[in-house]
């Protein structure tokens, strides 16, 4: 079957070339037209089968490309790439930073997510999984006197708990505030506004206890309790309003991250 612009498509999408191709070209990679790692056909080729300029289908890959469902190679044809978190976690850095209270609503954001989350992970989480998360607690107590290593360790929690949860959705969420989230971390660190190291690793303990203990319930409330005990200490008023981050910080964070 052709991949033509047909009259039932323009009747049925909008009248944007671009948007009708973008849709074409989304349902072929989804359906596994063009599977994951392989390329897709040239922009004569992409043309000639949609019956579009290449103009078109160069503003379909760059759109494609801005999601992060493949990677443009100058000179070669794009490869169909696995979906990433990616962009996500460009938009929500970007969301925090020009809204008013930011950082309280990106917790808050996170509270709702991760005690979910939490309750998910007692009821899904692989013998793996849970030894993940006792080896990132015992990285965290080793690095009580390193700030960027118990930092890490804390993120690295929570990202294990996030795939713990068996939704890889909410594993993409998780992913998306991570750079927000860690130059945040990292700056209320320098201003020394976190709270005591030992109780924070006592919060992870229980945790993680009650997820081995498949109590969904517990889970729930120990993660609950977490947020309650760091919003207490992180989110007064000298925090509040738009957050005091550079964009380049999270940014550059975000590319070591990538590469």
């Amino acid at each position: 079957m052709s991949d033509a612009i047909t009259r039932d498509d323009e009747e049925k999408r909008p009248s944007n070339l671009t948007a009708q191709v973008y849709n074409a070209l989304c349902r072929a990679v989804l359906r596994g037209d063009y599977p994951i790692g392989q390329s897709l056909p040239s922009e004569g080729e992409l043309a000639a089968r949609f019956e579009v300029s290449k103009p078109v289908i160069r503003a379909v890959l760059q759109q494609l490309s801005a999601l992060g469902v493949i990677e443009i190679r100058q000179g070669k044809p794009s490869i169909v790439r696995r979906v990433s978190p990616r962009p996500l976690e460009y938009f929500f850095s970007f969301a925090m930073m020009e809204t008013e209270n930011g950082l309280m609503e990106a917790v808050q954001l996170r509270r709702g997510l991760e005690t979910y989350i939490a309750q998910r992970a007692a009821e899904h989480i692989k013998v793996s999984d849970l030894k993940k998360l006792r080896e990132t607690i015992k990285t965290m107590e080793a690095a009580r006197n390193d700030s960027e290593a118990f930092i890490e360790a804390d993120l690295a929690f929570h990202m294990t708990l996030a795939e713990a949860s068996d939704n890889r959705l909410l594993m993409f969420l998780v992913q998306a505030l991570r750079g927000t989230i860690h130059e945040t971390v990292r700056m209320l660190h320098v201003r020394g506004m976190l709270p005591d190291r030992s109780a924070t690793i006592a919060r992870h303990v229980a945790i993680v206890d009650a997820i081995a203990a498949s109590d969904p319930e517990a889970a729930r409330l120990a993660m609950s309790a977490h947020f309650d005990a760091s919003e207490e200490r992180t989110m007064g008023s000298s925090l509040k309003g738009p957050i005091m981050l550079e964009p380049e910080q999270i940014i550059d964070f975000l590319e070591r991250e990538s590469s």
